[in-house]
């Protein structure tokens, strides 16, 4: 090479590092999902979407004939007779207003068009199908569409159907609701004279108190914000004069003591201490000295009479040995106040 050749110059620049590659997250394999489990969600729990939805938005004409021809026919079953056009209005046999000759009797005939193409949209707007429609939410929102719901209404009615408890009527649901009403205007002013002297002696005697009812104390004491329940087993009737022995449990437990038959004798406590009782406002000073909640000096209920309720046990289910866990199979006889009257009734 010669000597007036320029040597090659070199650069200055440094090379760029490479950069150090990111390690990767490694992602997670999404589970399945489980239609049956997410079907289970959306038609029964109460964690539902169809919760917080407004359901007319869901299910209405459009909905419904934007549906496959054979899913639309599935679902066209499951509506009653009235959602479709070729339905007749008719009275049953036994209806009194029953005219034969101008009611049309009920079509025994098929249709040979599908269900689905007879089907009266109009049914989607009808209060009656609205109403259930929202009645279904309800439930829904409520748990009542649960497994643990409908096994509770199970056992419920394997338990009426057994008579191992008892079904409240309307009246005793409307007394729960409402305040006491003041005594009937029937009641004549020698019935009433004659009960200030009734005892509950008196209907022992005549058979409306027997061993082994239930008196049911309740009473919402407002001064006090406070609301007694306690129910009195009667355990005995004297034979002589009719007195009434009964059991009350102490404290503020309501349902009867399970252990009947008091233990008494040197170094033991009764377990079911009993008292002998000769009228309602003593049986109530009775219950509300065991429940100790409302002061001696506070106000009574005023009328005791309308305050107990008397429950007796089917014929045939043991007397007073019968079932002993809460009421049992008992059934409301009515207050002493409707038993007072009946006793009248017979006496007059």
């Amino acid at each position: 090479m010669s000597s007036d050749t320029p040597a090659p110059r070199r650069s200055t620049r440094t090379q760029a590092p490479k950069p150090h590659p990111q390690p990767r997250t490694p992602v997670k394999a999404r589970k399945p999902i489980d239609r049956d489990e997410q079907l289970r969600v959306l038609l029964y729990s109460p964690k539902s979407a169809l919760v917080n939805v407004d359901m007319v938005d869901l299910i209405n004409a459009s909905t419904f004939t934007s549906l496959p021809p054979a899913v639309r026919a599935e679902l066209a079953l499951l509506l009653p007779p009235t959602a479709f056009h070729d339905f007749v209005p008719f009275l049953a046999a036994t209806h009194p207003s029953l005219q034969q000759e101008s009611v049309a009797a009920p079509s025994t005939s098929t249709p040979t068009s599908p269900a689905s193409s007879r089907l009266n949209s109009s049914i989607f707007t009808s209060p009656h199908f609205l109403s259930a429609v929202r009645t279904f939410q309800d439930h829904l929102y409520t748990g009542w569409r649960m497994p643990t719901h409908t096994e509770l209404v199970r056992k419920y009615k394997e338990g009426v159907d057994a008579g191992t408890i008892s079904v409240p009527w309307k009246d005793e649901a409307w007394a729960d609701t409402h305040a006491e009403e003041d005594e009937p205007a029937g009641e004549t002013v020698a019935t009433a004279a004659a009960s200030m002297e009734c005892r509950l002696s008196d209907l022992a005697g005549g058979g409306f108190l027997k061993v082994g009812d239930i008196l049911a104390f309740k009473h919402r004491f407002a001064a006090h914000r406070l609301t007694i329940e306690k129910d009195i087993l009667i355990s005995s009737i004297s034979m002589r004069n009719h007195t009434v022995t009964a059991i009350i449990a102490p404290g503020p437990q309501r349902d009867v003591p399970t252990q009947t038959s008091p233990s008494k004798g040197k170094g033991h406590a009764a377990q079911t201490p009993s008292v002998t009782v000769a009228s309602p406002t003593h049986l109530e000073n009775e219950v509300l000295n065991a429940d100790g909640r409302i002061p001696r000096d506070g106000a009574r209920s005023g009328n005791a009479w309308k305050a107990i309720t008397v429950w007796r046990l089917h014929d045939g289910d043991g007397g007073a040995e019968g079932v002993l866990d809460g009421r049992g199979s008992r059934e409301s006889c009515g207050t002493l106040f409707y038993l007072r009257s009946c006793y009248f009734a017979e006496q007059s």
